[in-house]
């Protein structure tokens, strides 16, 4: 099962063997990557000033480190992949989760095990560390998911699976949200369980039926097993708008493939299962 973990590490210094960052379009390359570009000997610079890398959204570029500076330079990654993040006044919760799927997927592409990604969006965006733990976790998660077990036909050999995913952060206060956010890296929203929808599931004959119609489905199907569950704790998962991705959507982002199965709830009720437990 894949791991992602958020732990207090210094970008130069972490061994991993590919390390994903981002830049946005038309804007000059700061901070931590400046530090990357610096210890590649500026060519993250000249490849962004000759327009090959350029920040566009969903773009990437992969650098091996030890072909241009040698295997004694401070940057211990095996790899530096540049992800396009899009224009920054067009940052959204779906930019940071289309940046985590484009980093996930070169990986897979690569046939790499393991990947490091730095997270953002915090400050460019005013998004919590929860917020961006948890859209980089969809991203890569529904990026990386696959399920082919009784497919009869396979296009050519499968890449290793990806193991496990760093996210290295060295602002140690917003580490324990960045935690809370990737530990399912699923989102719910909780509907109003009004009385007044019960109506829709009175029936003529007997005491109720199990469908209310298309108004409100999710709430009238959880108000019919509110007729058994009687005190014991309980919630409704309601997946089915999301269980499968639809083949003529206009648009299908990185992290989603067409015609299958999401496997939204998976994630979270072995979370669930597990803090239990434990």
């Amino acid at each position: 099962m894949l791991k992602i973990t958020v732990e207090d590490h210094d970008r130069l210094g972490l061994e991993t063997p590919m390390l994903a960052m981002g830049i946005f379009e038309g804007e000059d390359i700061d901070g931590a990557i400046r530090r990357i570009d610096q210890a590649l000997g500026g060519v993250i610079s000249r490849l962004k000033a000759t327009g090959e890398i350029t920040g566009k959204k969903e773009t990437v570029t992969v650098l091996h480190t030890g072909a241009l500076v040698g295997g004694k330079a401070p940057i211990k990654a095996e790899r530096v992949a540049i992800v396009g993040r899009g224009k920054r006044e067009d940052l959204t919760l779906e930019t940071v989760r289309t940046v985590g799927a484009v980093a996930a997927n070169k990986a897979r592409e690569l046939r790499l095990r393991s990947f490091a990604l730095t997270p953002f969006g915090m400050a460019s965006g005013g998004y919590t560390p929860r917020q961006v733990g948890q859209a980089l976790a969809e991203g890569i998660h529904l990026a990386l998911y696959r399920y082919d077990r009784f497919k009869s036909e396979r296009d050519g050999e499968e890449p290793p699976e990806i193991e496990s995913v760093l996210i290295p952060q060295s602002d140690q206060p917003t580490i324990p949200g960045l935690r809370e956010g990737v530990a399912s890296g699923e989102r719910l929203w909780r509907m109003p369980l009004w009385p007044e929808y019960r109506e829709q599931i009175k029936a003529p004959l007997g005491d109720f039926k199990n469908i209310g119609g298309q108004p409100a489905g999710s709430i009238t199907a959880a108000w019919f097993l509110a007729n058994f569950v009687g005190d014991v704790p309980w919630a409704h998962l309601d997946i089915a708008g999301t269980a499968w991705t639809e083949g003529g959507w206009a648009v299908m982002p990185p992290y989603l493939q067409k015609d299958v199965g999401t496997g939204v709830g998976v994630r979270l009720l072995t979370h669930f299962a597990n803090a239990w437990a434990a």
